[in-house]
């Protein structure tokens, strides 16, 4: 697993853990999903969602001391553009 894939299933199981009763939440793991159906049917959905956001970041322009470098109003506009909050 990739250390994406570990960062999506810790907010996953978070947000499981939070949300749904504890009879609910068997949070067993199988192979890459769960052992509880509607658990694993709910990753599934959860990283589907996550997959289709795909942020098309501007280019970055050079900086003499730092080398590539984004301007933050350009990058909060394409994370927005994408359909995703910011803070």
């Amino acid at each position: 697993m990739t250390d994406l894939t570990e960062i999506r299933r810790a907010k996953f199981e978070h947000a499981v853990r939070r949300d749904w009763s504890e009879r609910e939440a068997v949070l067993e793991r199988l192979s890459d999903g769960y052992m509880h159906n509607p658990i694993d049917t709910a990753w599934w959905g959860f990283n589907a969602a996550l997959d289709s956001v795909v942020v098309d970041l501007p280019k970055p322009y050079q900086n003499h001391l730092d080398g590539d470098v984004f301007d933050a109003d350009d990058v909060i506009e394409a994370i927005q553009t994408a359909g995703i909050k910011t803070k």
